[in-house]
């Protein structure tokens, strides 16, 4: 408890040092080992280390899509995109039914330029969320932007449009309609 109120306090040192304590007397406990890696990634020329205690926690809770996540954003963190992708996936895979992480994950995969993969998981992130009408806007966006760049045209309008029901007369969203459509017209007169 010390150490996160060192750590709400933003007294680093402080913090570490407890941390390390509490380590020292239960060496098992994961959110100690994430918090701990939290703290030293805040230092670049600690990343490092922080990456080492970010593999203890994951390898003590294999299966908990918490840890897997704040690894990911490490990763992203370093620039470290292919690998924040793999954990934001696992992490996704853990909670089948969390269509945030399936968001995250989908973003991650695109951002490590694996747009087919993305294109599944948006799609998926689409699918769990139907009841949140801001968030399935977001997705719906999100899917018709992946499609549009794997070429799948017809796709892409249809989350477009999908996008435009729930929120028309946005600017981006009919922007990137209008695009597809002329893509689409291109197609048909070649």
């Amino acid at each position: 408890m010390a150490g996160e109120i060192y750590v709400l306090l933003q007294q680093w040192p402080q913090a570490e040092h407890s941390i390390l304590s509490a380590l020292a007397m239960a060496p098992n406990h994961v959110g100690t080992h994430v918090t701990l890696a939290q703290i030293l990634a805040r230092n670049t020329s600690r990343s490092i280390e922080a990456e080492m205690w970010f593999k203890k926690a994951v390898t003590l809770a294999p299966n908990d899509p918490s840890v897997r996540d704040q690894f990911g954003m490490f990763l992203r963190s370093q620039h470290r995109l292919r690998e924040s992708a793999e954990q934001l996936v696992v992490a996704a895979q853990l909670a089948p039914t969390d269509g945030t992480r399936a968001a995250s994950a989908a973003r991650a995969l695109r951002d490590a330029r694996r747009c087919r993969s993305a294109e599944r998981w948006y799609a998926k992130a689409v699918q769990l969320k139907p009841e949140m009408k801001r968030i399935r806007t977001w997705m719906l966006k999100y899917e018709g932007a992946i499609l549009h760049l794997n070429g799948k045209y017809a796709a892409a309008a249809s989350s477009y449009r999908r996008a435009l029901q729930l929120q028309p007369n946005d600017d981006v969203t009919v922007t990137n309609l209008k695009r597809v459509r002329a893509l689409m017209s291109k197609q048909r007169r070649k």
